[in-house]
């Protein structure tokens, strides 16, 4: 079949995880020792004296690591109005009206995964209707 070499592939990974963690260790164990020690020591920074206040408007709100790809299957008319949405409406606001700069696409995602979990009514009722 043509996902015959998706198997061996994930196999791959699942033995070069396994060989990555110590004996015993999960590899979710694993995945947070070795982001600790990624990572550097929060205490030990000072802050310096020169911080521009608008600097949190120049960097992603987090880092692509932290990103997830996830398959959703909205129809095509759908996925076409979300990334229009998103694109000319939501992105030219915080780039020219709120002087963001450096806006990512899993910025945007994430957040407009967050206002939908903060309306599970409106998902509901947005469901049905397509059912309708």
């Amino acid at each position: 079949m043509g996902f015959d070499d998706l198997d061996e592939a994930m196999s791959q990974q699942d033995e070069d995880e396994e060989t990555e963690s110590e004996p015993g260790e999960s590899s979710e164990t694993a995945r947070t020792n070795t982001m600790s020690e990624s990572e550097p020591n929060q205490s030990s920074t000072t802050p310096t004296a020169t911080v521009d206040t608008d600097d949190w408007k120049r960097q992603p709100g987090f880092p692509y690591d932290d990103a997830v790809q996830e398959a959703i299957y909205p129809r095509d008319t759908v996925w076409d109005q979300f990334e229009q949405l998103l694109q000319y409406d939501i992105e030219r606001e915080l780039v020219q009206e709120r002087e963001h700069e450096n806006v990512q696409k899993r910025e945007l995602h994430d957040a407009a995964l967050r206002v939908a979990m903060q309306h599970p009514d409106e998902l509901i009722d947005a469901f049905e209707q397509t059912r309708k």
